[in-house]
Formats: C-alpha cells, structure tokens, sequence
C-alpha cells in the first residue's frame, strides 16, 4: 500500500513539472511544410464531370486550404503553371485560374475547348471506342487537359505543385428528337419526317380558343452520359422545289434552355398557303454536333372562302348496278343524282361556269386516297455511312381539309340505301375521320348542309338486301353513350356538337316480305308474317313543315312516285313450283322507301317531320283506308293488308307507323357556323307541284335554305 501511495505522488509531481515547461519563451518551433499527392486513378474519362481526388497533409497542422485548376494548355508543367496561371489570377475571359477548397477532392469539368485561356491549344487525337455490347467499334475524339492542384496550411506554407494528365473521351450525340402534338409528329427513332398533304395544317394569324400554334419540342440524348449539357438551334425554311430551299423568318442560337418553338402569325404573314422545314440541330459540350440534324417537312394553309358551293355527290348506285339488284333495290344511279342536284342548283342561281364566285358550284365525288410517307435512318458503321428507308402508307379523304375551306357552304348528298364507298365520319386512333375535316371548317365558319338518308352512317344499313331487316336502333349522340355498331365517339361528339343533335333512331330497313302457301295448291298467293316488322312498311310517304316555320318557300313535299318506280321493280320470283309476285313499286301500300332517320335536337330548330300514311285521313267507309289526293284526284292507301287467311284480330298485317323529326338547322353561337341535316332524300321528293311563279316545292325549299346560310357574309371578317 505504501508503494502505490509513493507511486502516485511520483507521478503528480512529474505531471506538474512537465505542464511548466509550456511556459518556455525561447524562439518558435519551425512549421513543417505539408505535403500533397493525386491519387493514381484512371486518367480516361468521358463523363463531364470527373472526380479527382488527392492526399493532402500538414505534420504541424490540421487546416488545409487548397487550389485546383484544369487547362488544355498541356505544354504547361507543375515548375511554371504558377507563372502562366498565377494564384488570384483571372483569364483573359474573365474568370478565375485556381478554384479553392477545403476538401481534398473536387468534381471538375474536363474541357473540351480552350480553357481557362482561350490562347491556349487543344490537342485532340482520334480513336475507335470498342464497347463489348456493340458488334461495330465507335469513331469518337478525345482532348487531353492538365490537371493541377497546390495546397497551403494555415501558416501561409505551399506544398509542391502536383499534376495530371487526363484524357477526355467524347462520342457524338444522337440526332435531335423532334415532337409536334399539333402535326402528330414523334421523332422518338426519327430525324427525318414529312407531315404528307393530307395533314396540311390549317394557320391563322393569331391563336383562338379552338385553333392552336403549330408546335415544336425537342430533346437529345448523349452517349457519355445523361450529365452532358447539350446544346441546340433551330431553323425554319421555306421550302421552295422551284429555286430550291430558302431560310426565312425565324432562327435561334444555340441554347440549353430554349427547348420549345411555336408559328403562327409569322408563317401566316409570310405564305399562308406555303410548305415549310422546320430543323433542329444539337451538339455536346465538346462542340460536336450529331450526324444528322432533325427535319420535319410540312405544309399549312389559310381558310379562303371566295367560293360558293361545294357539292359532294355521295349517292352509291352499286345497289341498282349489281347483277342480283333484284335483291338490291332502291338506289338512284349516281350520275341522275348528279343531275338532279345540278339543275336544282342551277334553278336557284349556282352554276359551275358563273363568273360570280360566290355564285359558282364545284361537284365532287367523296372518295379514300392514300399516300406514303418515307423515314430515312441513318447508321454508321465502322467507315460506312448505311441509310435505310421505311414507308408508310396512310389513307386520306378527298375533297380534303383544304378544299372544304375555298368554300362557304359544303353540301353532302347521300340519296340511297347503300353507303359502302360513302363518307365516313367515324374516327380512329389511325385515321380522325371526315368529321375531324368538317370539324375544322366549321371552327373558322364554314356552313355544311347534309341531305340524305344514308349521309351519316358509314356501313350502316350497309349493302342492305331488300329482304333482309334489321330491327330500329337508337343512338344517343353522346360520348359516354352506349355505342351501337360502327358509330365511334368521334362521330357522336361531332354530330352534337356541330349540329345540336341528341339522338337518331336509324328504323327497320325491310321493304318486303313474301312467303308461298305450298299447302294450299295456290299460284303462289302470299302471307303477311305473324312477326308485323316482317311485312312491307311502305309507310313515308313525305314530309310535312313544322308549325314553327314561317317561310312560305318551305312546305309539304310528297314522293315522286316516278322516281321511286325506277328504283323498285316488282318481279317474280320462283319459289318451288310457284312464281311469286314481290310487289316493290310504290302502289297502294305508299312509299317503298325505307330507312329514314329520326332525329331528336336538343338546339337549333326542327323543320320537317315524317309524313307518315298514318297522317292522311281516312275514309269514312273503313279506317283502314286512307287517302290523300293528287293531280289526278284522290289516291287510296291501305294500312293493312286485305287477306283472308288472317284471323280477326291479328294485328300482324299493319304498316308500321312512324314519326318525329327528319330534318334540323342549327346556328352556332356568335354565328360562327350554320349547320342542317335533312335524313330523306331529296331525289325522291316530289318537285312538280308548281307555284304561281311556276316553283316547285323542292326548289323553293332549297332556295330558301340557301338564303337561309347566308352566303353573302365573309365568316372571315365577322
């Protein structure tokens, strides 16, 4: 015990003298110079920033201040970097040689041009790039740069100047990737597109609140690396095939940040009715630019509306040209609707030949075209340069877009039962539709005027047999509405929108039916189905004027019984050891015509509704007589059929009875747009009734529509 106790006055009185020799006053120690070091770390690089770092060290110190430069100036060395580049100095640009730090790493930014000084030389040494995931090596460039870093203590004492030699790698970026949600351009694996005439884009002087600036956006990409700042510029050139390409209007510098372009009153004021290139180009930060820029050729237009009509002729006579027309009747040969509409024009003023533009009528015949569209990609591989070339082909509608807009009310006539090659409104994701042209047309005051049972609906009775039947089907014109077949949301947003329709009921298309007793030993007498939608519904007889509707030129219109009987021809058909008369021209039943929409409109105002045979009156010795009367006196109709073999009180032998609204006009608000839709035929209506100045009702009718259109407004300048 006593020996510990001596131990630890020992080891106080030890502890006391030491502590007393700080207080020596005699001349200070000598800071020891610290020491630095880069670390041996690969001298190959192809990312932009590369982190160096280095061992830095003070025996006498624990704060280290240090100061890192990098120049393309390789000729410099650690013994005169100083003197060229001196500490606190500035470049001839401006900017500071040494950057400082307290870490003993950095991320530096390994140049490829001149830096800091822009006197300086860059070296650069070609190459080939080998990567084990592609077959064909890689032509890049690389810089060498030096790098230097120095440190200092806090005493104010250097450690030697150490460097580095760094070898920067750089491959080329890929082509720009262009993008156009206006044009429907996507430029993901693409540098070269052509938008074809088809998709000729309509432009105006300023943006409205349905038409929008051609736009442009655009990105890259870089094989060093997502950390390389890439720059663009862009172009537009109009483009010229006579004198070849010429810049006009618009050019950006290269930039980081401007990475969007809109056109609109600068292509407006310039050629409205031009074709034009719009190009982007991209290059790294090594100032290379990729093998190709991006192209994107495309065409606009501006709406004209210096002329009056267009009429589109969408009357399909292959019903009546098919060899078994017999089974395919009630179609007018497309030429005599043609004709008919010629002279019906012509009757209130239009004419092909008028001097007066705004009296002149151009016929066209709707028909689907197509176009191809190539995209040019190019490879290089090792020393060759391989192009390869795709094609598109894509359909089109003619007239197209940019013919609807020369005119101020466009007229689709589609006046029979079969509407296989006839205007297809629908939509899809390849292909937006004939209402997507009538859309736009409308947005900058176009007037459309559709006329016809069929004008609607594409494949839709379609190449409907006279025998067959397909039961009344309703379609609500809204997009979140169950659709029934080939009607898209496309077309029933259209038809609302445009037009102020609610609904259509497309009824029963069958216009006969006939079926031998073979046990009654007859010469093929007939019986009417217990089904009553199976019997001949020979019910339209024509159309009758709202109450509403004031204008004198608009009255009732009756069928033109001539007309009806050359498309529908009675024949006999055999059926086993009988010949069987199928009645099919218009006779005491009414009308054979058959397929008449029904509308339902939710704006706008209706002008005629269906003129039924339920409409007439009946005659006082049997209701089941009704008669109506023409220029030969009083014609009866029978609303059944007289037949024996029924039984009393089956109903089956009635006519089906419709009704409702067949023909609706709307203007838009502001009056932008006119729009009508009359779903009967005008073909088949009856144009001899004659007025005091010897008009027919079909012609005072259809002036009275054109003067309810108001051509003599230019829409552009409402």
């Amino acid at each position: 015990m006593k020996k510990i106790i001596l131990l630890l006055a020992f080891v106080s009185a030890s502890l006391q003298f030491f502590s007393c020799s700080t207080d020596y006053s005699g001349s200070e120690p000598e800071n020891m110079v610290p020491i630095i070091n880069i670390y041996d770390t690969s001298d190959i690089t192809s990312s932009k920033k590369t982190k160096v770092q280095w061992y830095g060290n003070d025996a006498d110190g624990t704060k280290m201040t240090y100061y890192y430069s990098v120049t393309t100036d390789t000729t410099l060395t650690k013994d005169d970097v100083l003197t060229a580049m001196p500490l606190g100095g500035v470049s001839t640009d401006g900017r500071d040689f040494w950057t400082s730090t307290d870490k003993t790493y950095a991320y530096v930014s390994m140049p490829y041009g001149a830096y800091p000084d822009s006197t300086t030389n860059v070296f650069w040494i070609d190459t080939v790039y080998t990567d084990p995931t592609i077959v064909e090596p890689i032509l890049f460039k690389a810089v060498f740069s030096k790098f230097f870093v120095i440190g200092k203590d806090e005493n104010g004492a250097y450690t030697d100047m150490t460097e580095k030699l760094f070898r920067r790698t750089n491959r080329i970026p890929k082509h720009p990737m262009v993008f156009s949600s206006k044009l429907g351009v996507n430029g993901y694996d693409k540098y070269w597109m052509t938008v074809g005439p088809d998709s000729a884009q309509m432009i105006l002087p300023e943006t409205t609140s349905f038409w929008k600036p051609i736009d442009f956006k655009w990105m890259g990409e870089d094989p060093d690396g997502t950390d390389v700042d890439l720059e663009f510029r862009w172009e537009l050139w109009e483009r010229n095939t006579s004198i070849g390409d010429s810049l006009v209007m618009k050019t950006a510098s290269w930039s980081m940040v401007n990475l969007s372009a809109n056109f609109d009153d600068e292509i407006y004021n310039n050629d409205k009715q031009g074709k034009y290139s719009f190009r982007v180009f991209v290059r790294d930060d090594a100032f290379e630019e990729s093998d190709n820029h991006a192209t994107v050729n495309f065409e606009v237009y501006a709406p004209k509306m210096d002329k009056g009509i267009l009429f589109i002729n969408d009357t399909d006579p292959i019903l009546s040209t098919n060899p078994s027309y017999l089974y395919f009747q009630g179609n007018p040969d497309g030429q005599a609707a043609t004709d008919f509409y010629k002279q019906l024009l012509e009757d209130v003023g239009f004419t092909e030949t008028d001097t007066d533009p705004f009296k002149r009528v151009a016929f066209e015949k709707f028909t689907v075209q197509y176009d191809t569209a190539w995209t040019y990609t190019t490879n290089v591989v090792g020393e060759d340069t391989i192009v390869t070339v795709d094609s598109t082909i894509t359909n089109f509608y003619s007239p197209n877009i940019r013919k609807l807009s020369e005119y101020r009310l466009v007229v689709i006539a589609s006046d029979d039962r079969n509407n296989e090659r006839g205007v297809d409104f629908n939509g899809n994701a390849d292909n937006l539709g004939y209402s997507d042209y009538l859309a736009r047309y409308l947005d900058v005051g176009g007037k459309v005027f559709l006329v016809g049972s069929s004008v609607m609906m594409k494949n839709y009775p379609y190449n409907m047999e006279a025998s067959d039947y397909i039961a009344p089907v309703r379609q609500v014109f809204d997009p979140y509405a169950p659709t029934m077949t080939q009607v898209s949301n496309l077309t029933k947003t259209f038809f609302r929108d445009y037009f102020g329709i609610y609904s259509m009921t497309f009824p029963e298309t069958k216009t006969w039916f006939c079926q031998a007793l073979w046990n009654l030993g007859s010469n093929g007498q007939a019986q009417t189905p217990v089904d009553y939608y199976f019997q001949d519904n020979y019910d339209f007889i024509g159309v009758t004027p709202y109450e509403h509707i004031s204008d004198p030129k608009i009255t009732a219109m009756g069928i033109d019984s001539t007309k009806v009987n050359d498309c529908w021809v009675n024949y006999y058909q055999q059926l086993g050891p009988f010949n069987v008369l199928m009645t099919m021209s218009l006779k005491e039943n009414g009308s054979v015509l058959t397929g008449i929409p029904t509308m339902e409109a939710f704006k706008g105002e209706t002008v005629y509704k269906y003129k039924s045979i339920y409409d007439l009156p009946k005659t006082t010795e049997d209701p089941d007589i009704v008669y109506d009367t023409d220029e030969n006196g009083t014609t009866n109709h029978s609303l059944k059929y007289i037949d024996p073999l029924l039984t009393d009180g089956d109903n089956s032998g009635y006519i089906t009875r419709r009704s409702g609204s067949i023909a609706t006009r709307y203007i838009s608000e502001g009056d932008i747009y006119r729009t009508a839709f009359f779903s009967f035929p005008l073909y088949f209506m009856d144009n001899r009734d004659k007025d005091s100045d010897g008009v027919g009702d079909m012609t005072g009718m259809f002036n009275s529509m054109i003067d309810w259109f108001d051509l003599e407004i230019d829409p552009l300048n409402k």
